[in-house]
């Protein structure tokens, strides 16, 4: 696994496990930023 695939897959476990904790902007922001991950790879 590359840094980059761990660095998707921490952020979508984030997602996954705490996003009724995360305030809209927040969950947007990490949404982002998997999709900016994505794409470099």
């Amino acid at each position: 696994m590359t840094e980059l695939e761990g660095l998707i897959r921490f952020w979508e476990a984030t997602l996954k496990h705490a996003w009724f904790l995360l305030e809209p902007s927040v969950k947007l922001n990490i949404e982002n930023n998997i999709k900016h991950l994505r794409e470099l790879q």
